[in-house]
């Protein structure tokens, strides 16, 4: 006899503007991804010492290059900065991501929770 178990994947689509993009959402990656961006929150002063706005939306860019690159394994840092035109428009982005990314956890939890916590069925007789 052999027992079947299946192992969820922590890989989740993610729609950005009408194109899917895998996201690994395994411990490990959402830690580092938070921390990111909590750094890239916390360093806007190294955009202040740039001499021109180019520079700033050039570090800007690259900074959410990297930060996307944790997750995902075809970095959409260039197709989201296509649609939105304009790499300050990225922060918003990310910032939608880290929600929807905590809103997937929060209900994968929840869903696990109730799975293990439900009560038995009475038996009939």
């Amino acid at each position: 006899m052999a027992i079947k178990i299946q192992l969820g994947s922590s890989l989740v689509d993610v729609d950005l503007g009408g194109k899917i993009f895998e996201a690994d959402i395994s411990d490990k990656n959402v830690e580092k991804f938070t921390k990111a961006i909590a750094t890239l929150e916390n360093s806007f002063d190294k955009y202040e010492q740039s001499e021109t706005e180019q520079e700033v939306y050039d570090l800007l860019t690259e900074d959410f290059r990297g930060v996307l690159a944790i997750l995902f394994a075809e970095n959409p840092c260039d197709y989201i900065l296509e649609k939105v035109g304009r790499a300050v428009g990225l922060l918003d982005v990310v910032i939608d991501i880290r929600e929807g990314i905590t809103n997937e956890l929060g209900n994968s939890t929840k869903q696990k929770i109730a799975k293990y916590s439900a009560k038995p069925k009475k038996k009939k007789r």
